[in-house]
Parts: C-alpha cells; sequence; structure tokens
C-alpha cells in the first residue's frame, strides 16, 4: 500500500475529516487531501506528528513495514516499568553478540514463548 492510501486509512480508522487532520498538522483540509493523493509528499515534521497521533511508526505510514506497532508501545511493553533499558539500547546489545549468542538467545526466546503458552492453559 502506498504513503497516500496509508494516511486515507488511519484518517477514516480515526474516524477524522480532512480538516481535522489539517488542523493537527496545522495546514489546511485541501493540503491532507494532497498528501493523501500523493501529489505533495508529507513532510517529515508533519509524518512525525501523525505518527506520535495515530501512535504507529513513520515506518507504517511510509510502507515500508506492514507493522503498524510504534517503537514506544514496542519499548513500554517489552520493558514495562525498566527505565534503565531502552529498545535501542536492547537492539545494540543483540546486535553485539556473536553468532552463536544470537542462536542462543533465539532458542531461549522460543522456549519462554512454548512455556507461556502451556502455562495459560
Amino acid at each position: 500500500m502506498c504513503t497516500g492510501d496509508i494516511l486515507k486509512e488511519l484518517r477514516k480508522d480515526n474516524k477524522l475529516t480532512q480538516s481535522e487532520v489539517g488542523a493537527i498538522l496545522n495546514v489546511a483540509p485541501s493540503t491532507v487531501g494532497s498528501y493523501e493523493k500523493e501529489i505533495n509528499s508529507i513532510p517529515i515534521s508533519s509524518l512525525k506528528k501523525l505518527a506520535q497521533y495515530y501512535n504507529v511508526s513513520s515506518d507504517y505510514i511510509l510502507g515500508i513495514t506492514n507493522e503498524s506497532v510504534s517503537w514506544k508501545d514496542l519499548e513500554e511493553h517489552i520493558f514495562e516499568n525498566d527505565n534503565n533499558v531502552t529498545l535501542y539500547s536492547f537492539i545494540n546489545d543483540i546486535k553485539s553478540l556473536n553468532k552463536q549468542d544470537k542462536q542462543t538467545l533465539l532458542q531461549v526466546l522460543k522456549a519462554l514463548k512454548i512455556k507461556s503458552k502451556y502455562s495459560k492453559q
């Protein structure tokens, strides 16, 4: 899906008009329409505002990923109340592991997932 279609879908899913989105971005409704029709590219500042407003990643809006989950949501969900760990630092820690340790980490995650599945039953 292209950026314009995603912007339109997000707006409609949130039951907003182009005028309401324009007010959020401080632009005219016709400007919002031009983003949705891809007549004009959405500026980075507007992209950031909408990603925060809709609570999705900018990559999702740009059509780079199909996952709409924002990094902030992932970070809050994964680390809950541990403010000393960020998703960025966690990913960097994983990147610093050697190949064998990365494989071990994946095996541990799979085992925890299975454990969680059976403990819910």
